[in-house]
C-alpha cells in the first residue's frame, strides 16, 4: 500500500511528540491551493542544564510543504535571546543548509536535534556589560536576567543595591507626602510603577538596565547573598575580565574614557540618590 505525503508527515509528528514529551512542540495546519502546509514551532534552548546556566535560546519554525519530503523543509529561526548578530546569522545559515542537504528525507527530528546542538554550542554570555563596558565572556560570576541580558556580578550587584535603596527612599518620600495614608500611598506607587516583590516583600521589581523589562528580585536572589552587607559600599563601574587591554590603543583609550564617564555618573547617582543624565558633553 502506498503511503501518502500526509501520512508521512503525521507519522513523523507522532514520533516528535514521543521524542520530546517535555518540549512544547506546536503544529499549525494551513490550507493552501496546493494542499496542507504544516507549520511546526519548537522552543530551543541548551539541554540538560538548569535555567540559570542557560544563556541562549531561540524558536525554530519548520514549514513543511504538501509534497514533503520531496521538497526541502523551509526553516525560519527567530525570537533569539542572548545571541549576538553574528551568532544568529551563523545559526540560521546552518539550519537552512541542513534542510537543503537532507532534501528527500524525513528530516524534522534531525533539524530539531541540530537546533539543540547549536544552542549547546553557543551557550555562553555574548554581550558587553553596560556598567564597565567590558565583554561578559565567562559563565562564572555572571548575573543573567530573565530577558537574557548578562552582567558581571560585581557590576550588577553595585547597581542593584543602589536601585533598591533608591526605590525604598522614594517609597518613604511618598509616605511622608501622603501622611501615611496607605490607600493614597498605594495609588502613588502604582502611578510611578513601583511594585514590591510578593516573594521578597522588602525588595522591589526593577527594570533591566539594558532593555527596561521589569524583573522580579527572585530572578537574581541567588547572586545577592552578600548584598545586604554592602549597603554602604560606594558604587563604581568595576572592570570585567581585562580583555579591554588587548584592544588597539585608539579603541582602548575610547573605552577607558567611557568607563571613566560611567564611573562618574554612578558616583553622582550614589551621591544624589537619583538618576543622572548620561548624555555626552
Amino acid at each position: 500500500m502506498q503511503v501518502s505525503d500526509g501520512d508521512v508527515i503525521e507519522e513523523e509528528l507522532q514520533a516528535l511528540y514521543a521524542c520530546y514529551p517535555d518540549v512544547p512542540v506546536t503544529v499549525q495546519k494551513k490550507l493552501t491551493t496546493d494542499g496542507d502546509v504544516h507549520v511546526i514551532r519548537v522552543p530551543i534552548s541548551p539541554r540538560y542544564i538548569d535555567d540559570h546556566e542557560s544563556f541562549v535560546k531561540m524558536t525554530l519554525e519548520l514549514r513543511v510543504l504538501p509534497d514533503y519530503p520531496s521538497t526541502a523543509v523551509e526553516v525560519v529561526v527567530g525570537e533569539f535571546k542572548g545571541l549576538d548578530g553574528r551568532a544568529e546569522n551563523a545559526i540560521e545559515t546552518r539550519m537552512r543548509e541542513e534542510a537543503m542537504h537532507m532534501k528527500g528525507e524525513m528530516v524534522l527530528g534531525h533539524l530539531i536535534e541540530t537546533g539543540f546542538d547549536l544552542m549547546d554550542e553557543y551557550n555562553r554570555p555574548q554581550s558587553t556589560c553596560v556598567f564597565c563596558l567590558e565583554p561578559v565572556t565567562s559563565t562564572v560570576d555572571v548575573v543573567k536576567l530573565p530577558c537574557y541580558h548578562c552582567f558581571h556580578r560585581s557590576c550588577f550587584t553595585a547597581w542593584y543595591i543602589w536601585k533598591q535603596r533608591a526605590i525604598r527612599n522614594r517609597v518613604e518620600e511618598l509616605k511622608r507626602e501622603h501622611n501615611m495614608n496607605q490607600s493614597m500611598i498605594d495609588k502613588a506607587m502604582e502611578e510611578e510603577g513601583i511594585h514590591a516583590s510578593e516573594a521578597l516583600p522588602s525588595e522591589y521589581i526593577f527594570p533591566c538596565p539594558c532593555c527596561r523589562v521589569q524583573c522580579n528580585p527572585t530572578s537574581v536572589s541567588m547572586h545577592m547573598d552578600d548584598a545586604s552587607n554592602a549597603d554602604d559600599e560606594p558604587i563604581a563601574a568595576s572592570p570585567g575580565d581585562g580583555s579591554v587591554s588587548t584592544l588597539p590603543k585608539s579603541v582602548r583609550e575610547l573605552v577607558y574614557k567611557e568607563q571613566a564617564r560611567f564611573s562618574e555618573i554612578l558616583r553622582l547617582q550614589e551621591k544624589n540618590n537619583c538618576l543622572n543624565s548620561c548624555s555626552r558633553s
